[in-house]
């Protein structure tokens, strides 16, 4: 993450989007939270699984975090019936 790209001219963000694992934020205007969010989600390799009772919408309001590709079904259960 680097911080305060408002302050700094387009050359000087191209030169620094070259440099591996960036993600280019303003925390003053909060430009760029969104890809900030995105670049740790991938990062942490986490899915977030909304669950939802029959005949009812989701929960979008507390999904449950599981690690991507190394979650079974009975795994993800046993983390939702704790």
């Amino acid at each position: 993450m680097i911080n305060k790209i408002d302050a700094i001219t387009i050359e000087e963000l191209d030169l620094l989007s070259r440099v591996p694992h960036y993600v280019p934020i303003s925390a003053g205007h909060e430009w760029n939270f969104d890809g900030l969010m995105a670049k740790i989600w991938q990062y942490l390799n986490i899915l977030r699984v909304y669950t939802k009772p029959r005949g009812q919408p989701p929960d979008y309001d507390e999904p449950v975090c599981v690690p991507a590709g190394k979650c079974s079904i009975e795994e993800f259960c046993n983390r939702i019936h704790k």
